[in-house]
């Protein structure tokens, strides 16, 4: 099988072995669509630190190629929810989706419903990840404020919509300096710098909630007296339900048209990261032959 792999030398995109399921725990999914995602391009920038060789990808949908003895049946449609028990992570400790072929726990799949397509269920994680903003307990008759101008801050927006949120402000990344002051009784960050948690800060109202959900990996500053003074709450938001995500597509709750960008083959992988590196309002993808 083809797999594009990060190595000491970089991405290279290589001919390896299919994997096989070894027990009654596991399945072998073949891959249909794959996003590539912000995690994966500091990945494959070294900006995370992953071992090496790896698989990356995360966010994947396909249909089951081969299992153990634990239920599933070849040819179902499935979702694959990355966070395994342990902290393990598809595509960041283990190898991931960027492949022909990826072998997965059974515990980590979810029946992709006929009506949505592998582009959509590759879309899931995303959603599924915003969903954790609902375990901060903020308030949905409060004002908010969603800091970023990418895909993430729109479907984060959407979520909360879906979910009775109706007082939320957005702003871009380069507005952090005009925002209005004492105004929010949350803010949610999808876009971390080093010197924006000040200008969120000073956001929020006293008492208010700081929703912190962007994987920047480097260091921020912290102004810990501005932090006291106003007494705010810093939440740091996990994943919330994959099965939620899945509801909500399938109901057709939530419009993406608008979010999913560009397919590539693996062949094709460096035109890809690029872009993705490039332009964070769409979600490029990785499609794979039937």
């Amino acid at each position: 099988m083809q797999a594009l792999v990060k190595t000491r030398a970089g991405l290279e995109l290589l001919d390896l072995s299919c994997p096989r399921p070894g027990n009654g725990s596991q399945v072998l999914i073949s891959v249909r669509a794959a996003g590539i995602c912000r995690m994966d391009v500091y990945a494959a920038q070294g900006r995370i630190p992953v071992p090496e060789p790896l698989i990356l990808g995360h966010e994947f949908s396909g249909i089951i190629a081969d299992v153990g003895a634990n239920g599933f049946s070849p040819g179902e449609r499935v979702a694959v929810d990355p966070g395994l028990p342990g902290q393990n992570f598809l595509g960041l400790n283990r190898d991931g989706a960027f492949a022909d072929y990826v072998l997965v726990p059974a515990s980590a799949l979810y029946a992709l419903p006929a009506q949505l397509s592998f582009l959509e269920g590759a879309y899931l994680e995303p959603v599924a990840a915003v969903l954790g903003i609902l375990k901060t307990g903020i308030d949905p008759k409060g004002r908010g404020l969603i800091y970023g101008d990418n895909r993430i801050a729109r479907l984060i927006a959407r979520v909360l919509q879906c979910r009775g949120f109706d007082s939320l402000d957005q702003a871009a990344a380069d507005q952090a300096d005009r925002l209005e002051q004492d105004a929010y009784d949350f803010v949610i960050e999808s876009h971390l710098e080093e010197n924006t948690v000040s200008a969120l800060l000073r956001a929020l109202r006293p008492g208010g909630k700081m929703i912190l959900r962007s994987r920047f990996h480097a260091r921020v500053y912290l102004p810990l007296q501005q932090a006291i003074e106003k007494e705010v709450t810093f939440h740091a938001a996990g994943s919330g339900s994959f099965a939620e995500a899945i509801a909500m597509l399938a109901k057709r709750e939530l419009v993406l048209n608008d979010l999913l960008g560009t397919c590539y083959g693996l062949h094709d992988f460096q035109t890809a990261f690029d872009q993705a590196a490039r332009n964070e309002s769409q979600k490029s993808f990785f499609v794979f032959p039937n």
